[in-house]
């Protein structure tokens, strides 16, 4: 459970709209790359100046049908160092085509096609991100047998092959080479 609410978490972005809910350099918005980070120093010099969220650095003079402009930092009178980093932040802005409009902003899972997360979606990343595939055509039916659950997860362990067999076992460390877990004699005996 506490594993499932880091994954909805950190796959998280904004769906940008109207940009008043989306703070500068701490959240994603969809499309971006790591790029929407901002150092501590940067983000306090923003606050100082009275900007907080994406919509505050809108700059109506620089936009157009096609673009929206975004404040310079020859703007800002940031200095050099950040300088550098303000300019990576916008161009993070511009590759992505984010266009402030009238809507509302929504926060999505950017994994689900509908943007919300669900337990099926959050199963589906989780196998992705294991490289395991995700369960064939045999799935569903298992789990419909008629029968005690664990025999149904049984089946299900024996078909990904994590049955914890002696030699399972043995590779795992939790027996060691040459004793049988099942008879008091070792197996090099035998």
């Amino acid at each position: 459970m506490i594993a499932s609410v880091n994954i909805i978490e950190k796959e998280l972005a904004w769906y940008v709209g109207d940009g008043t809910q989306i703070r500068l350099g701490r959240d994603p918005w969809i499309g971006c790359s790591e790029g929407f980070h901002l150092s501590q120093d940067l983000v306090a010099f923003l606050k100082d100046r009275g900007l907080f969220t994406l919509n505050q650095i809108a700059d109506p003079r620089a936009s157009s049908i096609w673009n929206q402009g975004w404040l310079k930092g020859r703007d800002l009178d940031l200095i050099e160092d950040r300088l550098e980093e303000w300019d990576r932040y916008i161009r993070n802005l511009v590759s992505s085509s984010v266009r402030l409009s009238d809507s509302p902003d929504e926060l999505k899972w950017v994994f689900a096609q509908n943007g919300f997360y669900s337990p099926k979606e959050g199963y589906k990343w989780m196998m992705s991100q294991k490289g395991w595939e995700i369960p064939g055509w045999w799935a569903k039916p298992l789990w419909k047998l008629k029968g005690p659950a664990k025999t149904k997860l049984f089946f299900w362990c024996v078909l990904f092959q994590k049955v914890p067999t002696w030699d399972f076992l043995q590779r795992r460390g939790k027996i060691g080479p040459g004793r049988c877990p099942l008879c008091k004699d070792s197996a090099e005996t035998a």
